[in-house]
């Protein structure tokens, strides 16, 4: 790709960010993919007329922004990724703090939501699905003492539920609301983790059963025992966030995206 349109007459002023600006304008014009290399160093000092300094603060940007990643070597420079859903997901959680969202409006928003998921999953989910979905059920009940698994699974279920719908927004939402739910202070016991198993094995029963109305009730039924369950934890009904814990939020960025029944 010939590079020298992309950053050239490139203006003084927040010069890192025009770096940054241009790389984000080409990615969303297809100029750049997935897997396209950057310039090396050198040849984009030379294309945009600012010092190494710069450059090299642009590119950290893109990299914390989950744009590029930076790769050391011979053989490395700054590679275009897919954004990942848990950096999206930091800053709303940090706003859902800012603005003091309580557990009872999130269990709102997650009934409205998930009920939805669950009326397209009914029509269109593929048996690729309903086998990724019992895995998760089965990996919960395999070891219900294992708190972490258990979160991660319990959240990849409904991650793996949206993705069902062929609905490719909702699937993404269903990934940025989940990593904002690992946040919630709330550790679920061996005794809970085997009752979320057989909440989330009924609901995927309902569905396969394509009765849509029993699927329905009992994923309400699910998210009120959940809701109840961090509402007890959160200090004045404030939704209790805890630091990113990341070995969770890469699990869940890295669920694999929907396969299509050949």
């Amino acid at each position: 790709m010939d590079f020298s349109a992309t950053f050239t007459t490139m203006k003084q002023g927040k010069a890192a960010q025009q770096i940054v600006d241009r790389v984000r304008n080409a990615v969303l014009a297809g100029e750049l993919q997935i897997g396209d290399r950057l310039p090396p160093e050198r040849e984009l000092i030379r294309l945009t007329g600012f010092s190494r300094a710069v450059v090299r603060e642009g590119l950290r940007i893109l990299e914390a922004d989950g744009l590029i990643a930076l790769h050391a070597g011979r053989n490395g420079g700054a590679v275009i990724e897919r954004p990942n859903t848990d950096r999206l997901a930091s800053t709303l959680d940090m706003l859902l703090a800012f603005e003091s969202i309580g557990v009872q409006e999130v269990t709102e928003v997650l009934r409205m939501f998930e009920t939805q998921i669950v009326e397209l999953a009914v029509d269109r989910i593929s048996a690729h699905d309903i086998e990724d979905l019992r895995r998760t059920i089965t990996r919960i009940e395999q070891d219900p003492t294992d708190i972490e698994r258990v979160r991660i699974e319990s959240n990849r279920f409904h991650i793996l539920l949206a993705e069902a719908t062929r609905n490719r927004l909702l699937a993404l939402l269903a990934r940025i609301i989940r990593q904002v739910v690992i946040r919630v202070d709330y550790e679920p016991h061996s005794a809970n983790a085997l009752q979320i198993a057989k909440a989330h094995q009924r609901i995927l029963d309902a569905i396969i059963a394509k009765d849509g109305e029993t699927a329905k009730r009992r994923a309400l039924r699910h998210l009120t025992a959940c809701g109840d369950s961090m509402s007890t934890e959160a200090p004045g009904g404030r939704l209790p966030l805890t630091p990113r814990n990341s070995r969770l939020a890469e699990a869940l960025a890295t669920t694999p995206r929907r396969r299509d029944d050949s």
